[in-house]
């Protein structure tokens, strides 16, 4: 039993009494059929602290420089962005499969200090996006609380 019609049966027995359409799923063209998985995910992303700056390393595999966007905003949260489009063919060619679609993400990360947004450094190599955020040193403000006795 195929897990489409599993999770169906389960729907089921949990009270979703409208019938979903399974049959096209039991057909074999079907079995690994992208479509039931999200177009792109969002990129995983490793963010380190470091005692002087932030690492942020974003998987981003066969995204080029020029379709990714970097920005601070606040000066303690990045914004990592995304967009390719498609290219659009008048072919006549007739497609049994397409997965190669718009995609698009947006994530954002807010730090616990303010970064430096002046000196930030940011590559691409390997589909792994590494962004090195120095951490604003001049904001960092220790003041000292006197401790009156009683």
């Amino acid at each position: 039993m195929s897990m489409i019609r599993r999770i169906a049966n389960l729907a089921q027995q949990l009270g979703h009494h409208r019938p979903l359409p399974l049959a096209a799923f039991d057909d074999p063209f079907f079995v690994h059929s992208s479509f039931l998985k999200p177009l792109f995910q969002e990129p995983l992303v490793d963010i380190k602290d470091l005692e002087q700056k932030y690492i942020v390393q974003a998987e981003v595999p066969g995204w080029k420089q020029e379709n990714i966007n970097l920005s601070v905003v606040n000066k303690d949260t990045l914004i990592l962005s995304g967009e390719m489009k498609s290219e659009s063919s008048e072919s006549t060619d007739i497609q049994i499969r397409k997965e190669i679609n718009h995609s698009s993400f947006r994530r954002s990360f807010t730090f616990p200090t303010p970064v430096d947004d002046t000196s930030i450094y940011a590559k691409l190599k390997d589909g792994i996006l590494t962004v090195e955020i120095p951490k604003d040193q001049t904001n960092i403000d220790v003041k000292k609380i006197d401790i009156n006795e009683e």
